[in-house]
């Protein structure tokens, strides 16, 4: 049996039908890897029965969590909030943690992460007048050696960028790899198998983007030859 990769859903309505979904992209970077990716429902009862089942978790990009689970009011900047999905990430996140089961967290990812796990968001860049100098969804991150996995990487290279909102306070564990001026961009627990960016590695054609997705599943198939 191969490694399996839960996924938590994004959402969207079209024609009133409320949907889930995942971008593609997201599982071809398992596949192509011989792992099978598995969508999760949302939080049902037997959800901890899937949750047993998986290997790894991917909490993917999407739309802003609620502030509330990170103690702030949304006074109408953190947009389009989706409970259900809030809640799903809450679940999976809170598992992983517990069971130590390998986690990745990509660009919303990063921000429930941080949030869930005792961290804060900045709810908009702008308004906190952190400098983003992007152009065309694109800019340098600064590599900071202050974790071993950092060593693979350059001391700056470019990435995609896709987001309004990034972490303010990092919870504990963890430990800031990756940075754009004053934006966190990725971060790494010392203890845990969690790791997390701001940018979306599965669709910019970079080294860096294989290197973070090997590490991540590697550590899923040797968590699941221990299983």
């Amino acid at each position: 049996m191969k490694p399996i990769i839960g996924i938590v859903p994004r959402t969207d309505t079209v024609n009133n039908n409320y949907r889930l979904q995942i971008n593609y992209n997201y599982l071809n970077q398992f596949l192509k890897r011989g792992v099978i990716p598995l969508i999760l429902p949302f939080n049902e009862p037997e959800i901890e029965t899937l949750l047993k089942q998986c290997d790894g978790f991917l909490i993917p990009g999407g739309v802003d969590m609620d502030p509330k689970y990170y103690n702030q009011t949304n006074e109408g900047d953190s947009k389009d909030v989706d409970a259900y999905i809030d809640d799903l990430d809450d679940v999976v996140i809170k598992y992983a943690v517990r069971n130590k089961v390998p986690m990745f967290g990509i660009c919303r990812g990063i921000q429930s992460i941080a949030a869930i796990m005792g961290g804060t968001l900045y709810q908009d860049i702008a308004k906190a007048n952190l400098k983003n100098d992007e152009v065309d969804h694109r800019h340098f991150v600064t590599t900071l050696y202050n974790h071993p996995f950092a060593k693979n990487f350059k001391p700056s290279f470019e990435i995609n960028s896709y987001h309004h909102q990034a972490v303010d306070k990092v919870p504990e564990g963890f430990e800031v790899i990756f940075k754009h001026n004053e934006i966190i961009e990725g971060i790494i627990h010392n203890t845990l198998p969690i790791t997390a960016v701001q940018w979306h590695p599965e669709r910019f054609d970079a080294p860096e983007s294989d290197i973070l997705f090997d590490y991540f599943v590697n550590q899923i198939k040797e968590y699941h030859n221990e299983k």
